[in-house]
């Protein structure tokens, strides 16, 4: 998809409107690559398919916001990859503790 094509804008004023079907196609054209991002970052399949269940549920909770989106596919992967380093993070934080305690 391409970052300003009419097709886009389209799909993400639907969602806004809280269009399903519009979020599921949505979903199917990014979740491999906000899936390749997580994997990237966690090295792990379970925590990529974390990040793509966070990115989501992000994107659905704030859909009212998407239309003011400008490019659509930078948003996304900086989303994702800011999903990715705070999961990071918090495992850190996780393993920091069990250390101490």
């Amino acid at each position: 998809m391409g970052g300003n094509s009419i097709n886009e804008k389209d799909l993400l004023i639907s969602i806004s409107n809280g269009n399903e079907l519009a979020f599921g196609k949505l979903f199917s054209q990014y979740k491999d690559t906000v899936y390749s991002i997580g994997l990237a970052l966690t090295a792990n399949t379970f925590d990529a398919e974390e990040v793509v269940q966070e990115v989501f549920s992000r994107i659905w909770r704030y859909k009212e916001t998407l239309p003011n989106i400008i490019v659509f596919d930078f948003w996304i992967k900086t989303v994702a990859r800011n999903r990715g380093l705070t999961l990071l993070k918090r495992k850190a934080v996780e393993i920091k503790k069990r250390h101490i305690y």
